[in-house]
């Protein structure tokens, strides 16, 4: 960029840009902001100073739709689960929230067109630690998560689950044969199902934790928020949704993470109205 292109950046005359540069003048918040927003970034991000600069060079040389690199290796995770965090923020907390969020994780609104697309673990690790120092609770992390009933409406998973009529075949089939499709940060296993509660275990996937140099993937936050997310799967297809704790965590020290579904509370009548849908 030119100098006069930077006057304009930061509303400055020419003049009073020619102090600044010269450091006769000093620079004020106001232009910051001004930078801040030209560069979309937040000015808490440029003050932390953990920014992808590259980055940052690439869009303002107009190629869009890439993601931090922090966040583009050993990727195994799928951007719509990005959507979710952001959208439930916009419902929680406001749109302003949920874009300062987004500006500050440096999420090109382009990437997120590709909710197929691919990024890793880390993002939700980083932005459940962020909100967490912000005064999240645990019950905010699993409302995000019951959340994905809402942005993964459209989805194949959806769809899919959409032609099953118990909670038990749906719990199945979704943890036995459909989720290796849609996240494959962790291994499940269903240690008890019935008509009444599902018991699934889950294990790091220890190759892709090797690859980003962490012990585990994820942390208690992502896991609570992995709560919500399969307590809403229900919801997908218009029961009422799950009751889910976990009995123990890989973030706690334990061996693995398990988690316990309850359905033993929806009525028959809510069963039969999904048998005549279908």
């Amino acid at each position: 960029m030119s100098h006069a292109q930077w006057a304009s950046v930061m509303g400055l005359t020419q003049s009073e840009y020619d102090k600044t540069f010269q450091g006769l003048r000093p620079l004020s918040l106001l232009s910051v902001s001004l930078i801040c927003d030209s560069l979309d970034i937040t000015l808490e991000g440029l003050l932390v100073g953990e920014l992808d600069f590259d980055l940052i060079r690439t869009r303002y040389i107009g190629q869009s739709g890439r993601l931090p690199e922090r966040y583009s290796v050993a990727a195994f995770s799928k951007r719509r689960s990005i959507v979710n965090f952001l959208e439930s923020l916009e419902n929680f907390r406001g749109w302003e929230y949920s874009e300062q969020v987004r500006r500050f994780f440096q999420i090109d609104p382009t990437a997120l067109s590709d909710l197929d697309g691919s990024i890793n673990v880390l993002f939700f690790r980083d932005i459940s630690a962020f909100l967490r120092k912000r005064g999240f609770s645990d019950s905010e992390f699993y409302s995000i998560g019951l959340f994905s009933s809402v942005t993964a409406a459209d989805s194949s998973f959806a769809k899919v689950l959409s032609t099953l009529k118990t909670p038990q075949a749906i719990y199945e089939h979704a943890f036995v044969d459909l989720i290796s499709f849609h996240e494959r940060n962790h291994s499940y296993k269903v240690l008890e199902l019935d008509k009444t509660h599902c018991k699934v275990e889950s294990k790091s996937n220890q190759d892709i934790a090797r690859a980003l140099n962490v012990k585990t993937l994820g942390s208690r936050d992502t896991c609570i928020y992995r709560s919500g997310v399969m307590a809403s799967t229900l919801s997908l297809v218009g029961l009422p949704e799950a009751h889910v704790h976990e009995e123990a965590c890989e973030h706690n020290g334990d061996a693995s993470c398990r988690f316990v579904v309850q359905y033993d509370h929806i009525q028959k009548s809510n069963l039969r109205k999904l048998e005549l849908v279908h």
